[in-house]
This record gives structure tokens, C-alpha cells and sequence, in this order.
């Protein structure tokens, strides 16, 4: 079994859909199962076919004997070739075949490579240029920061401005705090999820927003210590 601590949390549409890709090429196999009290009851399926709408995913499957199943649990799903987790209701159950609805919210294997820093303590900001499509223009922005690496970062905002920040959208940084980066870094949001923390107000819940850079950019470290040193003086 994957630990559930070793993944991350999406609700990315476009990173679902290539999953789903993946699923239908591969006819890949899934471990699924149901907590009923104390016991678990676990068994092995084969996907049938996916159906993904703006949305929903759907996914059928064949099973050996679905009798076990009780329609009003939620259903587990795990794929160890994928690195996959996800949740699901049972919609319609058939003697050898089974439909899930599976949840917006999924889980996948952390695919970074490089350190990564975690900052969100420290409430540092990053000074940003958001593109504005429509305009073929930028907006600067100022951001809290969740953390930062070579490759890219997280950083907070409000959901009522989720609707600026969408995924595939671009981003300029600028500088961390008053120190400039060396050249601005031009990154592409990957996914902008909500979250539970302590930042959260009461009347407007935070999101996670994660961008990752087109190019690394190896100074970071250097940066990060910049403005440590600037914060002591």
C-alpha cells in the first residue's frame, strides 16, 4: 500500500484528464476497498471505461462478485502504477461491474526532485507580474509565500481572487521580499487548491496557489539568506 502521507493533494482538471488518459492506455488494474466499522473489505478491479466531464469522472469497472459492496460507503481507489489515490460513491452496481463517482479532490506521488523551502511561517512576500490574457497585459501582484525551490513555489491566496490565478496561466517573480532576483522568473500555475490552515479567514477560505518555473533558477538559496540577513538588521 502507498502511505498517504507520501502523496500530495490535487483538484487539477487538466492533471486529472491526463490521468485518466493514462488509466484508459494502460487498462490499468486498481486495489479498491470500503472501512465498514473495524473491518475492510478489499478487492481487485479492472477499469472498463472512464467517462470525465467539465465536472465529474465516472469510471467503470469489472469485478469479480460486487455483493460485498455496500452502495452507501465511500469506495477506495489505489493504483501503485500510477502513484494514485483517490475516493469515490458507488452510482450503479452490476453482479460483475461497478460505476464510481470519484471525488474532485485526488491523490498523487510528489514528483519534485529539488529542496524545497518551506517559508510559510516566516511570512515572507513575493512581488509578482500576473498576465492578464484578455489584455496581453500584467498585473503586479503581492503574495504570501508557502515555499520556494530551484524549479518553483506555492504561495497563498484568497479564494475570492481565486478566478485570477488559473492553472496554465502565467506569472513573473520579481523579488522575494525587497531583495530582486537576479532576472525575473517566468513560471506556469500548475494547480490552485483549497486548503485547511491557520492563515484561513473566517469569511474567505485560502487556497494554495503552485507554480512551476520554466527554467531553474539556482540561486534561490542565496536569495532566501539575502533576505534572512536584511530581516536581522
Amino acid at each position: 500500500m502507498i502511505n498517504k502521507d507520501d502523496l500530495r493533494i490535487s483538484t487539477n482538471v487538466n492533471e486529472l484528464i491526463s490521468i485518466v488518459k493514462q488509466i484508459m492506455a494502460k487498462k490499468s488494474g486498481f486495489t479498491l476497498w470500503q472501512n465498514k466499522q473495524e473491518d475492510r473489505i478489499i478487492f481487485q478491479a479492472n477499469v472498463k471505461s472512464c467517462l470525465l466531464t467539465a465536472t465529474k469522472l465516472t469510471i467503470d469497472f469489472i469485478v469479480e462478485d460486487s455483493r460485498i459492496i455496500n452502495t452507501s460507503h465511500k469506495m477506495f481507489l489505489l493504483s501503485p502504477e500510477l502513484s494514485l489515490l483517490m475516493k469515490a460513491k458507488v452510482r450503479i452496481l452490476g453482479r460483475n461491474s461497478i460505476k464510481l463517482l470519484i471525488d474532485s479532490k485526488f491523490y498523487l506521488k510528489e514528483k519534485r526532485k529539488l529542496f524545497r523551502y518551506d517559508l510559510g511561517s516566516k511570512k515572507m512576500f513575493i512581488d509578482l507580474d500576473r498576465k492578464i490574457e484578455l489584455k496581453d497585459s500584467f498585473k503586479k501582484e503581492t503574495v504570501q509565500v508557502k515555499d520556494l525551490s530551484d524549479k518553483g513555489c506555492g504561495f497563498y491566496i484568497t479564494s475570492n481572487r481565486a478566478i485570477l490565478f488559473q492553472p496554465n496561466s502565467t506569472i513573473i517573480l520579481n523579488s522575494l521580499q525587497e531583495v530582486s532576483f537576479e532576472r525575473p522568473i517566468k513560471a506556469i500555475i500548475r494547480h490552485v487548491t483549497p486548503i485547511s490552515t491557520s492563515l484561513n479567514d473566517l469569511n474567505n477560505k485560502l487556497m494554495l496557489v503552485g507554480a512551476e518555473f520554466e527554467e531553474i533558477y539556482p540561486q534561490i538559496d542565496t536569495i532566501i539568506q539575502k533576505v534572512e540577513v536584511k530581516s536581522t538588521n
